[in-house]
């Protein structure tokens, strides 16, 4: 599965469609998502990898800090760049969320 990856290598839509390892839920999800507008979309997006980055430190009893470069640092400012339009940033600030949800 593609869990790290710069915006210069985001997986092809159709290459993570045809990939056996991929869940069919995130499959039905992008499908979803791409009948939308894309803006609203990614925001919808960020905001569900939010959410899980949250109920993750909930569900493992995980204290979450807000030094610089935590998850939830990297997910406030994919959050930013997603209302300025910035997405390839947002794309690396979520995958500094998953590298510092990774590192605990």
């Amino acid at each position: 599965m593609f869990l790290r990856y710069s915006p210069s290598s985001v997986p092809d839509v159709n290459c993570v469609l045809a990939d056996p390892s991929v869940s069919r839920w995130v499959k039905d999800a992008i499908g979803d998502l791409l009948k939308r507008d894309p803006v609203d979309a990614a925001r919808d997006a960020a905001l569900v990898a939010a959410l899980m980055a949250s109920w993750s430190d909930c569900h493992l009893d995980l204290q979450t800090t807000h030094s610089p470069g935590t998850a939830q640092d990297h997910i406030e400012a994919a959050w930013q760049n997603i209302e300025n339009g910035e997405i390839e940033s947002a794309l690396s600030h979520l995958d500094g969320a998953l590298a510092a949800l990774r590192s605990r």
